[in-house]
């Protein structure tokens, strides 16, 4: 997967749920910051002194929630009573979430253990941390300590116990996160219109997707409203398993016992308190695999592949490397959960690893009051400039808007492929004019013969006999060799006879070659004596009919006309592609590609003129049928438009243009060798192209293959969505307002 950064209106919208539920989650009945039980004294100033470094971390924000802690707590709360009624041996739902400045404390009190007049009264302290993931945001209970009454009658291992039921049946019921599936950013349209030769308009659109990946955050506490600063990033089109497996509870934790996290670690850690990484599968109704990829300071260190067997929810964990935790002083880790088979992602986690002497809670650390200038200091670029009832305010940055619009347009490609008919037919009337002379030629060249007249003696070849006639008469013998040789009579007057023989088959063989040599000579002549005589005759008539021409061009007299009726029908693409909008949303671009082809069917008849006089002897009348496929040269091109904001769009109204497109072969090209040529009687060197060039009337760009489209491309608009919550049984929105820096949206109960 490839990219970086988010928005919009579902952008807005997830992450808006996202923080709505995390506040829902800490916020209690709001007011004057109301004194805490001892136990949640030290975890404030834990928690006020973290939301220091988490400001000063921020290189920017991009995205601000302002939430009103009130009505969010109070839908929350009832959200976590009823998940404690899913909590074995739990009874009781005194859920308390009280708003402090910088802290959410929560207390539940119930009792816990067995049968209900066994139970143990417990009292539960801790805060709810929010720990933001890519598509989540989770709120996590952090238990400072319990009490029970008396005291000690609930063992270590009960307190352990009701711990992980708790944080089951809050994951169950979905109270702890806030899920964020893949985010339309918006609509993206583009269409075309065409006037000529056609009367069609087609238009394609598709929803821009991708999921912000919330790079680092800050949330600040306050007892009327809730401030969430986001700095993000975003990869379009990331794939999500939901159809597959789900993600129930996922995190780092010290240990494992009973397959449950112990120690459980969510943003913060010092050195080996975070041994393992937690995940609870759900929904899996196949064995399947996933994946852990751990990271040290953003390297690959560890791959762990994990079985998951059917299961409503099925629990598993790795462990980060021994040897990169003793060899590096490891500042982050990061754990990417995969489905091995699909290779979707399920959840991705970082831990950030403190010493002591950075561990949160070691100096007395910042007042609420010094918080809020900072935090309003680092977001007076989002804030709006009117204060508002809404239950929650979003606003995002306009220069992130267009960041993640960008990247998520960055490979998409609309195709608009239509069926274009033309409404009437195409009337052909030409007139044709007759060509300049000096285009044209009565020469026809030498008359030549290819006939070849040469003596071949190869087939004649002269042949001799050899033979030997000689004898010994008298040998040495010592060495046997011949003193005295004579030669045999009979066998001299053999040889000459044969030799004579030989003779005179040669000398017929030459005789004949030599007669149909002579009679090829004669025959050659023949054949040239006939062409000079022929090319004679066609000159005079060539030159008469060249002369004729001639007359006529100089009284603009037509030689012919093409009359008939054609209609066209054709496929022809459109593709939307390389579209880029400048971040600042003033501009935007993109690449339009034009390809098809056109049918051309009906009745042409060629009508030479009637007072012609030796043209008449090489331009006749012809009808012919057309039924022809032309396929049509692509072409592509690069638009540019000013973007205008209408209401909850960004439109982009763009110029016309008429592009000529070429076809091959030309109409006229099939009408002029359909059957019988046309011309090719005519010894001028007449063409059909050349009357083409010197017509006049509809039809002729047509007949000769060019074709020229008024396009327009209708406005593309770029419709961004509303912000959208689920709040309780209640849906909350609110429509984007695009403003100079920022877009805001005033998220509303409907109620």
């Amino acid at each position: 997967m490839r990219r970086s950064v988010p928005h919009c209106r579902r952008l807005l919208t997830a992450l808006f749920g996202i923080v709505c539920l995390s506040i829902l989650a800490a916020c209690a009945v709001p007011g004057i910051d109301p004194a805490l039980q001892s136990g949640h004294l030290e975890a404030k100033q834990q928690r006020l002194a973290q939301t220091r470094q988490d400001l000063e971390a921020l290189e920017r924000v991009d995205l601000l929630v302002d939430l009103d802690s009130r009505r969010l707590v109070q839908a929350l709360r009832g959200q976590l009573a009823d998940a404690l009624g899913d909590v074995p041996g739990w009874s009781g739902d005194d859920v308390n979430i009280t708003v402090s400045r910088g802290y959410l404390a929560l207390d539940l009190q119930g009792r816990y253990g067995g049968p209900a007049d066994e139970a143990v009264p417990v009292t539960l302290f801790g805060e709810l941390v929010p720990a933001f993931q890519p598509g989540r945001l989770a709120w996590r209970i952090q238990l400072t300590h319990a009490s029970t009454i008396p005291s000690g009658a609930l063992s270590p291992e009960a307190h352990q116990r009701l711990e992980t039921d708790l944080a089951a049946a809050l994951s169950r019921k979905g109270v702890d996160r806030f899920l964020l599936e893949p985010l339309p950013l918006g609509i993206l349209e583009a269409g075309i219109r065409l006037r000529a030769p056609f009367e069609v308009v087609r238009s394609e659109s598709r929803a821009l997707s991708g999921l912000p990946i919330p790079e680092k955050s800050a949330v600040l506490i306050g007892p009327e409203r809730t401030r969430l600063a986001l700095q993000l990033g975003f990869v379009p089109e990331l794939p999500y398993c939901e159809p597959t497996v789900g993600i129930g509870r996922a995190g780092f934790a010290g240990n494992i016992e009973n397959r449950e996290p112990v120690d459980p670690r969510v943003t913060q850690a010092r050195p080996g308190e975070a041994r393992v990484f937690f995940s609870e599968i759900t929904g899996a109704r196949a064995p399947t695999t996933v994946v852990h990829y751990w990271f040290a300071d953003g390297s690959p260190v560890a791959v762990s592949s994990l079985n998951v067997e059917p299961s409503a929810r099925w629990r598993t964990w790795s462990a980060a490397p021994d040897d990169v935790s003793r060899e590096r002083g490891v500042s982050r880790w990061q754990v990417l959960v995969l489905e091995e088979r699909s290779g979707c992602i399920l959840t991705q986690q970082t831990l950030e690893i403190v010493r002591d002497s950075e561990a949160t809670g070691q100096d007395k650390g910042p007042g609420f009051e010094d918080l809020d200038r900072l935090f309003r200091e680092r977001t007076a670029h989002l804030t709006p400039e009117s204060g508002t009832d809404a239950p929650a305010v979003i606003a995002l940055d306009r220069r992130f808007l267009g960041m993640a619009l960008g990247e998520a347009m960055y490979d998409l490609s609309l195709e608009a492929g239509l069926k274009a008919v033309r409404p009437e037919p195409l009337r052909v009337n030409l007139r044709l004019g007759a060509p300049a002379s000096e285009t044209l030629s009565c020469d026809s060249g030498r008359c030549e013969s290819e006939r070849v007249c040469a003596l071949d003696f190869e087939r004649c070849p002269l042949q001799r006999d050899t033979r030997d006639c000689s004898s010994c008469l008298l040998r040495n013998p010592l060495n046997n060799r011949c003193l005295r040789e004579s030669e045999d009579p009979i066998c001299l007057a053999a040889r000459d006879s044969e030799n004579e023989r030989l003779d005179l088959e040669r000398q017929a063989c030459v005789d004949r070659e030599t007669a149909q040599r002579d009679r090829c000579v004669r025959e050659r002549e023949r054949t040239l004596d006939a062409c000079r005589r022929r090319q004679s005759a066609e000159t005079g008539a060539c030159s008469a009919q060249v002369q004729e021409l001639a007359d006529r061009a100089r009284a603009l007299r037509p030689i012919a006309s093409l009359v008939g009726e054609v209609t066209l029908d054709g496929a022809l693409d459109f593709i939307f592609s390389e579209f880029r909008v400048d971040p600042d949303l003033q501009r935007i671009r993109m690449r339009l590609s034009v390809d098809g082809s056109l049918a051309s069917r009906g009745s042409l008849r060629f009508i030479p003129a009637a007072d012609l006089d030796a043209l008449s002897r090489c331009l006749t009348s012809r009808t012919a049928q057309l039924d022809d496929q032309l396929s049509l040269a692509p072409w592509r091109g690069g638009v540019v438009s000013d973007l205008d904001i209408e209401g909850s769009r960004l439109v982009a109204d763009w110029s016309g243009l008429v592009q000529r497109l070429d076809a091959t072969p030309t109409p006229a090209s099939q009408f002029f060798t359909l059957g019988e040529p046309v011309l090719d009687t005519c010894p001028t060197g007449l063409e059909a192209a050349r009357l083409l060039d010197n017509s006049s009337g509809p039809g002729s760009d047509w007949l000769r293959g060019f074709f020229e489209l008024d396009m327009h491309p209708e406005p593309t608009r770029i419709t961004l969505l509303p912000a959208y919550l689920q709040v309780g049984d209640d849906d909350w929105t609110g429509e984007p307002e695009l403003e100079a820096e920022r877009v805001i949206y005033r998220v509303n109960d409907p109620n």
